[in-house]
């Protein structure tokens, strides 16, 4: 991708995550703007979610033992359970090269940081979970990702199961189970999207979809922009 500035053109290469990718499914514009161009970058606030920034809070009440506070009470059951089933690491950093090989976060192509991750060495197998808190829709690609990423990076793990952690229901959402066998075919799928996403002009306008999340958009130059 050419990225021009005032002083240079600069090339830069393109890395991907379920955020940047999960943007361009909403709308190509927006992330085309927020991740390729980042000439606005993403409103969102924990004042959105009540004040409370519950992935840190939950973040050091698993690392650090602090106590969670009264509004999240609700979460200490989780957090027991997952620490109770093995060593409970917490914003574990993925991530892998365009020939799907293990690679530091920072220059991988594909990367993701994943909320409670739990490994069973002498059964294979390992558990992916992220917290969420926004409206209930279950589905498995951010865990499906963050499976690849941990079975590529750790070759002793050959299952994954991964759940979203919904903080308003007792108890985790679907769980869904990933086997090293299907490595490839989910790179093949992957690696489709992101190649289509490389092959767009990132100097033209992209495909601007509206939909319920453009109240939270920032990118103000768009015809759907609604102040987000």
């Amino acid at each position: 991708f050419i990225l021009r500035t005032r002083r240079a053109t600069v090339l830069k290469p393109l890395q991907f995550s379920y955020t940047s990718l999960s943007a361009h499914e909403q709308c190509p514009e927006k992330m085309r703007h927020l991740y390729i161009l980042r000439d606005f970058k993403s409103s969102y606030t924990s004042e959105k979610d009540g004040g409370i920034d519950h992935h840190k809070l939950l973040e050091q009440r698993l690392r650090y033992h602090q106590p969670l506070p009264a509004a999240l009470a609700k979460a200490e059951p989780y957090v027991v359970s997952l620490e109770q089933s093995g060593e409970v690491e917490v914003e574990l950093a993925l991530a892998v090269t365009r020939d799907l090989q293990p690679s530091g976060f920072w220059p991988g192509y594909l990367r993701g940081k994943y909320d409670v991750v739990v490994r069973w060495l002498e059964q294979r197998k390992a558990f992916i979970g992220d917290w969420k808190t926004g409206n209930i829709r279950e589905s498995g690609d951010q865990l499906e990702i963050g499976a690849m990423l941990l079975m590529v990076n750790d070759p002793t793990i050959d299952s994954v199961v991964g759940a979203n952690l919904w903080l308003q229901k007792p108890g985790p959402g679907i769980p869904y189970l990933f086997m090293r066998r299907q490595l490839e075919p989910l790179w093949v799928k992957w690696s489709k999207r992101m190649q289509a996403i490389e092959q767009a002009d990132p100097a033209m306008e992209w495909e601007k979809r509206e939909g319920p999340l453009c109240s939270y958009c920032p990118v103000a130059t768009c015809t759907h922009y609604r102040g987000g």
